[in-house]
């Protein structure tokens, strides 16, 4: 009697089935930890995507401060050297005034001097006076007065010369004193703003070289 063959148990790829169902469970084991790594890496990139944002925004916010601060340090660079330029006009002025002034004073002061009796004159003058003392009293009394009105006279010009050597000095001092403060206050305040805007300036090329 024939025996009728069984069915075949083999897979149309070849494989039994039992195998077949191993490599298909090996694959979904590796395919789950793959998408676990996948995920994984998703979310490490999107989080560190989302760090970059911020930091960009962060350096944007601090470009748009640097540039602020800069245009306000130009304007200040601006306002001291427009200041600068007055000072520097006013301060020419007053030299010019204060020199028309000196002038003034010197020649007033050359015309003292021409008023001042000189050392001869003065003796020659005394000489006189005292060679009247031999005349009658009358005569020895004006001879006093006229003695006296020139000690006066010699007096008051040498105190006026004094008096205007001393005020020419106070002037020139002064005018010196002007001088530099004037122009050292310039060049620290141009400097100062000079410096910050250079420092400003660098700032935004290091933060653009980010």
């Amino acid at each position: 009697m024939n025996v009728a063959a069984a069915p075949s148990t083999m897979d149309p790829s070849g494989c039994p089935p039992n195998g077949r169902y191993e490599y298909l469970l090996q694959q979904v084991v590796q395919l789950n930890t793959d998408l676990h790594k996948t995920v994984a890496l998703s979310q490490s990139l999107k989080s560190e995507r989302d760090s970059l944002q911020e930091l960009t925004q962060r350096l944007k916010q601090d470009v748009m401060r640097c540039e602020e601060r800069c245009e306000k340090m130009q304007e200040v660079l601006m306002t001291e050297t427009e200041y600068k330029v007055q000072s520097d006009r006013k301060h020419e002025a007053l030299m010019h005034k204060w020199k028309q002034q000196l002038e003034i004073k010197a020649r007033e002061f050359e015309v003292l001097q021409k008023n001042l009796a000189p050392p001869k004159d003065l003796d020659q003058l005394r000489l006189a006076i005292q060679n009247e003392v031999e005349l009658p009293h009358r005569q020895r009394v004006g001879t006093t007065t006229l003695f006296t009105a020139a000690e006066l006279v010699t007096s008051w010009t040498q105190a006026d010369a004094t008096k205007f050597a001393t005020q020419m000095t106070d002037v020139l001092g002064k005018l010196t004193n002007v001088d530099l403060e004037l122009k050292a206050t310039a060049r620290q305040k141009l400097r100062e703003a000079t410096d910050d805007a250079m420092r400003l300036r660098e700032q935004v090329k290091q933060k653009d070289l980010l």
